[in-house]
C-alpha cells in the first residue's frame, strides 16, 4: 500500500484500490464522494451503514429532475436510503466513535466498484469482526447490493435492522409524494412514490437474507419508512452473514415499456428476487465482469511510470466518468458532481463537451453517440431561450437539466464578502461561450467518425446552422471599430464580468461561424440535402449574415509582448501576487473576496486563453504559445476544477513536462488531497475528464489534425 497523503493510500495490482487510511467522521462526508458507487443509471453515495452526525446519504438517478411543483430549479431528487443499517451487537449500538476500534481498512475497488469495510471493535469486554461489502452493479443497472458479515468473539446476540427510508431529502427539500409501503409476503420491503412534478414513478424493492436462521423476525411501516428487524444468537466465532439486494425502478427507465405503478413495483421485485436467488458473490462476480468486458479490458491503458500514483489516478478518474455516465441513454447528459452528491443540482455544463466528450468520443464511441444526441435534442428548448434572450438560431443554456427545459442557472448565490448582500450570478445571460463550445464539441466528434457516418449531416448541421445563427444575432457591430464584436460576456475566467471581447468567447463564436459558412458551401454541392436545411434555416440569408460578419471580425491578436489579451481590460489592470491570497483547496476565492474585487487585478479563476492556444494552436507560434502560458499561468489561481488539466496539456505539448506531471498530479488531487471537507458536494467530474485529457491528448499526443488522426508522444522523464 503506498501512501497518497494522511487522509489516503492506495495500491495497484490486478484490482487497483483507492484506501481510506483511518476512520473519522471529520471527514465522511468526503468519502461519501469519492468512494460514490456507479454504474452509469444510479449513483450511491459512500454513506457507513450506521448512523453518524453529520452524514449526507444520497442516491440518485440519471434524469429523474424535480422541481417541487415549479418551486425550486430542476434538481435531481435524493431517493430513498437503502444502505442505512442499525446494528445492535449485545444490546450495544454499533458507533465506531464509542468503545475501542481496531484495524480497520476500507477501501474502493476501482476496477469493479465495490467497497469493503472491515475493522474489528470492542465494547467493554466484547469483541467482535465486522466486514461490511457493497457495490451498485454494473451488470444489473437497477441493483444494489449489500453484504454484512458479523463474527463475536464470544456467545452472542446480533440485533440487525434493514430499511427503505423516505426521510431523506435534498439539504431540506423533499421532492417526492409517497405511495404505498409493504412488508412483502417473501419478507421483503416495498416502497413506492411519486414526484411532486407528477412527471415520475418509482419504486424501490428490498430483501434481506442470512445463513442463519433469525429467532426474531418483525416489520414496521411508518411515516416515509418501512423496516425490518432481525434477531440472532450467536455461538463464539460463529459468522453471520447477512445479504441485502435492493432494486429500483422508475418510469424514466428506457429499458422496459411498463411505467405503471404495479409493473415498477413487479419488475423490482424480480430484479430483486433473482439476485437473492444467486447471492452476493455471483452478483459480484457478474458486476465484476461487466466492468472488465465494458470498461476496463475494450480500452486498456497501462502508464509506465516511476511513480504508481500516475495510474492510480488515471484509474480513479475512468472509473468515475463510468459511474456517472449513462451507456445507453441519451435523454441525459454528465452532471457537474455526476451522481456523487447535490453540487449545482445535477446540472450539466460546457464541461462534458470540451472536457469529457474526448474520451467518450476515443474510447467509447456508443457513450459519445448519446452524449451529441443529448445536445441535438436540445435545440428547440434552445430556440426557445435564445428568443427569451432577445436573441435568435438556438442558444444553449449554461446550466442544462432535462432537454425540453432552458437555462436552469440561479442568480443569486452566497453573500458578498464586502456588502453582506447576496452577490447576483451573471453565467446564465453573459458566458454564451457554451453554445459554441457544444458546436466544437461535436465537430470534433464528427471528425472522428468514419465517411459512411452521416451524423453530421442528418443531425450534426442542425446545431452548427441554429448556433450560427445565434451568433449572428448575438454579435454587435462597433462602428468606431469598423468590426463585429461581442459584449458584455464572461468567459471562463468567471472572475472577469461584464467584459467586451473576450478572447476565448470570440475564437470559439468565429470558429462557430466560419465552419458553419464552409458547410453551407459544402451543402450547396448536395441538393436534397440543401433544400431540406434551406426549408429550416433560411439558408441564403444566414449565409449572407455569416459572410458579412466573419470578414469583419473581431479576434484579439497578440500585442507587442506577444501577449493575447484576455479581453478588452484585462491587460490594464494592476497585478497581484498571488501569494498573498489565501484560498481553501476547494478553490474559491471569493469566500475571501468579492468578485468587484477580484475584477479589479489581473487574476484569474481558470484557464482561458490557454483554451485558444488548445483549440487553435496552428494560429498561433510557438514564441506567442510559450509567452502566453507563462503569462497566464502566473494569474491564474486554478479555482476551478478544469484549470490545472488545461494547463498540464499546453505545458506538455511545449514542452514544460516537469511542470506538465506536476500539474496531472494537481487534477487528481482536486478531489484526493488531503482537506478533510473537500469534494463533500460530490466529485469534480470534469476533473477526472482532464486526467485522461493529460495523460493521452498530453503526453501520449493524441490529437484530431483535419480528419487525420495525429499522435505526438510528450512523455515526461
Amino acid at each position: 500500500m503506498e501512501k497518497i497523503n494522511h487522509l489516503l493510500a492506495y495500491s495497484l495490482g490486478h484490482d487497483p484500490k483507492l484506501y481510506e487510511r483511518f476512520f473519522d467522521v471529520r471527514h465522511q462526508q468526503k468519502f461519501e464522494s469519492i468512494f460514490c458507487m456507479g454504474n452509469g443509471y444510479l449513483g450511491l453515495r459512500a454513506c457507513h451503514e450506521e448512523q453518524y452526525a453529520g452524514q449526507s446519504r444520497g442516491m440518485y438517478l440519471q434524469g429523474t429532475f424535480q422541481t417541487a411543483s415549479q418551486t425550486t430549479r430542476p434538481e435531481l431528487p435524493n431517493l430513498p436510503d437503502v444502505i442505512g443499517t442499525e446494528l445492535v451487537l449485545d444490546k450495544c449500538r454499533l458507533d465506531l466513535t464509542q468503545g475501542k476500534l481496531l484495524n480497520y481498512e476500507r477501501y474502493l475497488n476501482l476496477h469493479n466498484g465495490q467497497t469493503v469495510r472491515r475493522f474489528d471493535c470492542q465494547f467493554g469486554e466484547r469483541h467482535y469482526h465486522l466486514v461490511f461489502r457493497r457495490f451498485a452493479s454494473f451488470a444489473e443497472k437497477h441493483l444494489i447490493a449489500t453484504q454484512i458479515e458479523i463474527i463475536p468473539s464470544q456467545a452472542s446476540q446480533v440485533e440487525l435492522t434493514t430499511a427503505i427510508n423516505g426521510e431523506v431529502s435534498n439539504h431540506g427539500t423533499q421532492y417526492f409524494i409517497d405511495g404505498q409501503q409493504r412488508y412483502e409476503r417473501d419478507n421483503g420491503l416495498s416502497y413506492q412514490f411519486e414526484g411532486l412534478d407528477h412527471n415520475l414513478r418509482a419504486a424501490i424493492y428490498q430483501l434481506t437474507s442470512a445463513n442463519e436462521a433469525a429467532d426474531k423476525t418483525s416489520a414496521k411501516v411508518e411515516r416515509r419508512r418501512v423496516s425490518q428487524t432481525m434477531t440472532f444468537s450467536l455461538t463464539k466465532d460463529q459468522p453471520l452473514i447477512i445479504e441485502v439486494f435492493s432494486a429500483v425502478t422508475t418510469s424514466r427507465d428506457r429499458d422496459s415499456v411498463y411505467h405503471d405503478a404495479h409493473s415498477l413495483w413487479q419488475r423490482a421485485a424480480k430484479i430483486c428476487q433473482a439476485a437473492q436467488t444467486l447471492g452476493y458473490a455471483k452478483n459480484q462476480t457478474l458486476n465484476s465482469q461487466a466492468w472488465a468486458t465494458e470498461v476496463w479490458r475494450t480500452m486498456p491503458i497501462t502508464i509506465d511510470s516511476r511513480t504508481q500514483l500516475d495510474q492510480l489516478m488515471l484509474d480513479f478518474a475512468r472509473y468515475h466518468l463510468h459511474a456517472m455516465t449513462a451507456t445507453d441513454n441519451d435523454l441525459v447528459n454528465i452532471a457537474a458532481k455526476g451522481l456523487s452528491g447535490e453540487g449545482y443540482k445535477g446540472h450539466n455544463f460546457w464541461d462534458t463537451d470540451i472536457f469529457m466528450l474526448p474520451y467518450f468520443q476515443f474510447e467509447y464511441p456508443k457513450i459519445a453517440r448519446n452524449l451529441v444526441n443529448y445536445r441535438y435534442q436540445q435545440l428547440p428548448a434552445c430556440r426557445e431561450h435564445a428568443v427569451t434572450t432577445g436573441y435568435q438560431g438556438a442558444q444553449y443554456p449554461w446550466e442544462s437539466a432535462e432537454i425540453s427545459q432552458g437555462d436552469n442557472t440561479p442568480k443569486w448565490a452566497s453573500f458578498n464578502v464586502d456588502t453582506g448582500k447576496p452577490s447576483r450570478i451573471w453565467t446564465g445571460e453573459l458566458e454564451v461561450h457554451i453554445s459554441a463550445d457544444v458546436t466544437y464539441g461535436l465537430m470534433r466528434y464528427c471528425a472522428s467518425l468514419p465517411a459512411t457516418d452521416d451524423y453530421l449531416l442528418e443531425r450534426g448541421l442542425a446545431v452548427l446552422f441554429d448556433t450560427a445563427r445565434f451568433w449572428t444575432s448575438r454579435v454587435a457591430y462597433v462602428a468606431k471599430h469598423q468590426r463585429y464584436e461581442i459584449l458584455d460576456v464572461i468567459g471562463p475566467d468567471e472572475y472577469k464580468e461584464h467584459v467586451n471581447n473576450s478572447t476565448y468567447t470570440n475564437y470559439l463564436a468565429y470558429y462557430n461561424m466560419f465552419t458553419a459558412l464552409q458547410w453551407l458551401t459544402k451543402l450547396e454541392a448536395k441538393p436534397a440535402q440543401y433544400q431540406r436545411y434551406s426549408q429550416q434555416y433560411d439558408l441564403p440569408d444566414l449565409k449572407a449574415a455569416l459572410q458579412r460578419i466573419t470578414a469583419n471580425f473581431y479576434l484579439p491578436r497578440p500585442n507587442d509582448d506577444g501577449i493575447i489579451p484576455e479581453n478588452d481590460t484585462f491587460l490594464t489592470l494592476p497585478e497581484i501576487d498571488l501569494r498573498q491570497l489565501s484560498r481553501s483547496s476547494e478553490g474559491n476565492l471569493l469566500k475571501n473576496l468579492s468578485i468587484d474585487t477580484v475584477n479589479a487585478y489581473q487574476i484569474a479563476k481558470q484557464a482561458d486563453v490557454v483554451l485558444v492556444l488548445l483549440a487553435f494552436p496552428e494560429q498561433f507560434s510557438e514564441h506567442v504559445i510559450t509567452e502566453n502560458l507563462a503569462y497566464y499561468e502566473a494569474r491564474t489561481m486554478n479555482d476551478s476544477s478544469l484549470s490545472y488539466g488545461s494547463y498540464a496539456i499546453a505545458n506538455a505539448r511545449h514542452g514544460q513536462l516537469v511542470q506538465a506531471h506536476d500539474l496531472f498530479h494537481q487534477s487528481g488531487f482536486v478531489d484526493l488531497n488531503s482537506d478533510p471537507t473537500a469534494s463533500v458536494d460530490g466529485i469534480h467530474a470534469a476533473a477526472m475528464g482532464q486526467i485522461w485529457n493529460t495523460a493521452i491528448q498530453g503526453f501520449a499526443g493524441l490529437r484530431i489534425v483535419g480528419n487525420q488522426l495525429s499522435v505526438t508522444p510528450h512523455l515526461p522523464e
